[in-house]
């Protein structure tokens, strides 16, 4: 498959989605967000704190993605991985933490290392089946 190809199958499906981004780096916040609306993503945020992680959340009527860092300033994502999760919304964590409570936790989310650039987040959601992937 072509470059060209592969970035146009990327912009399909994104394109339109509405993307939670909740990382408290912002540098890789802000890298995040540029590649999610090259590919056309209506991006909420990025935000750097939990309360405002729910708020967004809260108040978007339907949420399709949430990219979330698993540690936000010293709080855990849990409780509010756990509400999207039950909402339906698709999450991909980024995380330096070992995954395997992750997986167990959230079967059906994505896991990505840390530092993970934002190209790999952005190839991953045209994956369907969660998965776990380095930098490599």
């Amino acid at each position: 498959m072509t470059e060209e190809l592969t970035r146009h199958s990327y912009k399909a499906l994104l394109h339109g989605r509405s993307v939670l981004v909740v990382e408290d780096s912002y540098l890789v916040a802000q890298e995040l967000t540029e590649a999610l609306m090259r590919e056309n993503a209506f991006v909420l945020g990025p935000v750097s704190t939990l309360t405002d992680g729910w708020r967004l959340a809260r108040d978007k009527a339907k949420l399709d993605i949430a990219i979330l860092d698993v540690n936000i300033r010293g709080e855990m994502i849990w409780p509010l991985a756990d509400f999207l999760y039950r909402q339906n919304v698709q999450i991909v964590f980024s995380t330096g933490y070992a995954t395997t409570s992750i997986k167990e936790r959230f079967p059906k989310a994505h896991i990505v290392q840390k530092p993970a650039p934002a190209r790999t987040i952005v190839r991953l959601l045209s994956t369907p089946e969660p998965s776990q992937h380095g930098t490599s």
